[in-house]
């Protein structure tokens, strides 16, 4: 089917040609009744839909048109109107000869029906031409009807004149029309408001060359800018200055767009100028107070570089400097004037000068803080030639300039000759430390030798087989036995630890019995104890645990937890455990030694294994402070550890962690225990 719609609005046209083109109808359209008669002489169609109101010929008589032609009087005519809507006009409409009345707007289905009921019957009868009273009576009322939509639609656009004009008399901005056609600025028409803007009248507004006088010297170029901008892109806005009456300037923003006609072509020009004088002077304000802001923000911040200890020196991401404080000055010894705008490179030594651009590129591409003393070996050049050490922390900023680097740079002299100084002394130390352990080593015979023998010749005397001994000599004979074996205790725990600082201890880790070891130390702590009436109880598993271990180290251990629960227990008891340890990873062997002492204050227990210290020193008991530490140095070279814990009064809890054999091992020992047990 073929469809002719007519329709003076384009929009509607769009719009009911895509409503029939998704139904597989073929449209073809026109703007008003005379196109569309020029479009039946050309193409006939299979029915037309038409608006009523349009210009030139409205649908009325082009439905009276068509019902008189011969050729074309058979059209099924559907009227599809907004504007003609009431019953009359629908009787008017069907009186002239048309097939349906439809008032928009109206889905695509009632459109449609309508076409498909009035072209349904394609042998309908032509209608009857009109009888000429007929004819006359019905373009009479047509007429009648025609005016008076013309006086209604003539005081409707009087209404909505009358309220353009006040609209536009009451807005604050200017309103005029020019002609895009010429070059100057010639307004046709301006607001009223113009007086209130400018403080001139209308009429003075539009004297010939009035607004090229007042538009601002400077910004005249801007103004005509804007109206050749406007001429070639259809609309543009610019700002410039216009001289009020008083002599004072007004900053307008001038928007102007351009109308054009069919053909394309500008017929008028639209204009606004709105007052912006409190926003540009809001701008003003605002652009000063943030520049005298940053003036003082640079001000705080040039003293700032100023009171810091250090050489300050920004650079920029070519590696020039661009900002130094004095302490560069005096530490370059460069004035101000001869660093800014230099490459940072005059600052640095000639053997690294060639590599640093590559470095600082690098920095600059992945930018980053870098504290001072980074581990660097850094060298500084002064303007007499002489290099210095330095340190230097750099910190990337980042600028509208793009991204600079704060670099603080410190005279480390004084510093590396105190490290100079103390690695000396250091060396000095080290060197007094190694005499010392190689005097202790060699003089281990020359000291035990006459404690032996004193000892030994005051064991003889107390056996009394030299001869029967009185009271007295049998006393302070065993005052010269215990201070000798506390003498000879002192010595060995010297000897001991100058060895195992020294790095002299060779230790031998083989497979051993564990309860096997413990029981040999607590064979030589079971008499200790009895002598102060304490019990003493052990707890071993019945089968062996076999551990990879140094005997004599692990021996020592044992004799130095157990003297000192002995040493620090008045009453109660001591225990010593053996057990398999259920901790997380490899296996370990827990060796136990609690006891019912006095225990250790907790302010006291981080210097508990530090040598030489002697936390429970107010009870006046022997010792050396070194028991503990020599413990945990021994545990360390046997691949074990030690962990206490304790409370003053209660007791302590030491415990003893070495490795155990693995699996296969432990099998083998095993049966090689059973086969031939140690007693």
């Amino acid at each position: 089917m073929n469809v002719l719609i007519v329709d003076d609005n384009t929009t509607n046209l769009k719009l009911l040609r895509a409503m029939l083109a998704a139904e597989g109808i073929v449209v073809a359209q026109a703007a008003d009744g005379i196109e569309a008669i020029e479009s039946l002489e050309r193409e006939p169609c299979d029915a037309i839909i038409s608006d009523i109101l349009m210009p030139r010929l409205d649908g009325y008589r082009l439905c009276y048109e068509v019902r008189a032609s011969k050729r074309f009087r058979a059209l099924p005519f559907i009227v599809y109107t907004s504007t003609y809507l009431s019953n009359s006009d629908e009787k008017l409409a069907r009186e002239l000869g048309a097939d349906a009345f439809i008032r928009k707007p109206a889905s695509t289905e009632a459109i449609i029906a309508a076409l498909r009921e009035v072209a349904g019957d394609l042998q309908r009868r032509a209608p009857e031409l009109l009888a000429p009273p007929q004819e006359l009576s019905l373009m009479k009322e047509y007429n009648e009807r025609l005016v008076g939509k013309l006086e209604a639609r003539t005081i409707e656009l009087e209404g909505l004149h009358d309220h353009l004009r006040r609209l536009v008399a009451q807005s604050p901005a200017v309103i005029f029309t020019l002609r895009p056609d010429r070059e100057q600025f010639a307004p046709r028409v301006a607001s009223e408001s113009i007086l209130t803007l400018l403080g001139f009248s209308m009429e003075e507004a539009l004297m010939p060359g009035w607004w090229e006088e007042n538009v601002h010297p400077d910004d005249g170029a801007v103004a005509a800018a804007g109206l050749a901008q406007a001429r070639a892109h259809g609309s543009q806005s610019v700002e410039y200055r216009v001289r009020h009456k008083d002599g004072t300037y007004r900053w307008v923003e001038n928007t102007i767009r351009v109308a054009r006609n069919a053909a394309g072509q500008p017929y008028e020009a639209i204009g606004v100028w709105t007052d912006i004088t409190a926003r540009k002077e809001y701008f003003e304000r605002s652009l000063q107070e943030r520049d005298a802001g940053l003036n003082r923000a640079q001000t705080r911040f040039r003293q700032l570089l100023e009171l810091g200890p250090d050489s300050i020196v920004i650079v920029n991401g070519s590696g020039i400097i661009d900002l130094v404080n004095s302490q560069t000055e005096r530490l370059f010894g460069y004035s101000r004037n001869e660093l800014l705008g230099k490459p940072v490179e005059a600052l640095i030594p000639g053997k690294f000068r060639a590599a640093h651009p590559q470095h600082r590129a690098a920095y600059f591409a992945q930018p980053r803080v870098r504290p001072m003393g980074a581990g660097l070996d850094l060298k500084g050049l002064r303007k007499d030639g002489s290099e210095f050490p330095v340190e230097v922390s750099l910190s990337p900023i980042e600028t509208e300039e793009g991204t600079l680097v704060i670099s603080s740079i410190r005279d480390a002299t004084g510093r590396k000759e105190l490290e100079r100084a103390l690695r000396e002394k250091n060396d000095d130390l080290e060197k007094a430390n190694a005499a010392k352990d190689l005097f202790l080593s060699a003089m281990s015979h020359e000291l035990r030798t006459p404690l032996n023998a004193i000892l030994g010749f005051t064991g003889t005397l107390l056996m009394r087989l030299p001869g029967p001994l009185t009271t007295d000599q049998e006393k302070q004979l065993k005052t010269i036995q215990t201070s000798g074996k506390h003498l000879l205790s002192l010595v060995n725990d010297l000897l001991d630890l100058a060895k195992i600082e020294s790095g002299t201890v060779e230790v031998q880790l083989q497979a051993a019995s564990c309860q096997e070891i413990v029981a040999e130390a607590v064979s030589s702590l079971r008499p200790l104890a009895a002598a102060k009436s304490i019990a003493f109880e052990t707890t071993f598993p019945e089968c062996p645990l076999m551990v990879n271990t140094d005997r004599r180290a692990l021996v020592q251990i044992v004799l130095n937890l157990g003297n000192n629960a002995i040493k620090f227990t008045s009453q109660g008891s001591i225990r010593v455990d053996v057990a398999e340890s259920e901790g997380a990873g490899p296996p370990m062997v827990a060796i136990q030694v609690v006891d019912t002492g006095i225990g250790v204050k907790a302010e006291d227990q981080d210097k508990l294994f530090r040598k030489f210290q002697r936390v429970n020193g107010e009870l006046c008991m022997e010792g050396s402070g070194l028991g503990l530490y020599l413990c945990r140095k021994l545990s360390e070279l046997i691949g074990g550890r030690i962990e206490f814990e304790s409370q003053y009064g209660r007791g302590s809890r030491f415990t003893l962690f070495i490795p155990a054999c693995p699996s296969t091992d432990t099998n083998e020992k095993l049966v090689e225990y059973k086969k031939h047990p140690r007693t």
